[in-house]
């Protein structure tokens, strides 16, 4: 029920994604920014492949890989010193450093469907962040057991964890209540709630090269 293709090659920098409004990819390779054309427009090793452009943004500290793109338009993206965010319409305006947010290795990072941004930061990478860009605001909601590798929300807020340190996905409420932790076969990495028909589905990027869907019942109770 899958398919692929190589989109691009060879990776440059970091593992973080995002896309823009028009729906390019955007990787991140310290404090370059790389925007893939929508198209194929260049050839790797004998396939067709995406290119980029580079865009070098003022202000942007060079630590952390995870970004996304949050409902105000602006690319969030976590670092050594806090939460940071640019505008990809407008490359040549400075990254904006967010007061009161902290700092963190930059793995996960996701948008909630009411505009506020979901992180992951602190010495063990273990707390979780919620940042609002309305009021200025960021609290503390929860911490896990061990290192957050990624971690995705869903329409109605919850957000599920990929846990590095012990091999299992936690999913939680926005306020930071507990729903339920289980373990996995594979070590989690990227994570997505599924839509549509596959709804009630979180899918694993697993750090062996593969992909595991969860499919869970109403409240993401496995």
């Amino acid at each position: 029920a899958y398919t692929q293709e190589i989109y691009t090659g060879p990776l440059q920098g970091g593992p973080g994604m995002a896309w823009t409004n028009s729906g390019a990819l955007l990787t991140r390779d310290g404090a370059d920014i790389l925007e893939y054309s929508l198209t194929q427009n260049t050839v790797h090793l004998g396939t067709n492949v995406h290119g980029y452009i580079t865009h070098t943004i003022s202000g942007l500290v060079s630590t952390g890989y995870g970004m996304t793109r949050g409902k105000d338009g602006y690319i969030y993206t976590v670092t050594s010193v806090g939460l940071q965010r640019f505008d990809p319409n407008n490359w040549a305006a400075p990254a904006q450093t967010l007061a009161g947010t902290v700092s963190g290795q930059g793995y996960g990072i996701t948008a909630m469907a009411d505009g506020r941004i979901a992180y992951c930061a602190g010495v063990n990478t273990n707390e979780i962040y919620i940042y609002d860009p309305a009021g200025g605001t960021n609290t503390l909601i929860y911490t896990a057991a061990g290192l957050v590798d990624d971690m995705t929300t869903d329409a109605s807020g919850y957000i599920a964890l990929a846990g590095q340190a012990f091999s299992d996905i936690t999913v939680i409420k926005s306020n930071g209540t507990w729903v339920n932790t289980f373990s996995t076969a594979h070590y989690p990495d990227g994570l997505a709630f599924g839509d549509g028909v596959n709804s009630g589905s979180l899918f694993a990027n697993n750090n062996d090269g593969t992909i595991t869907e969860y499919s869970l019942s109403a409240g993401y109770v496995n």
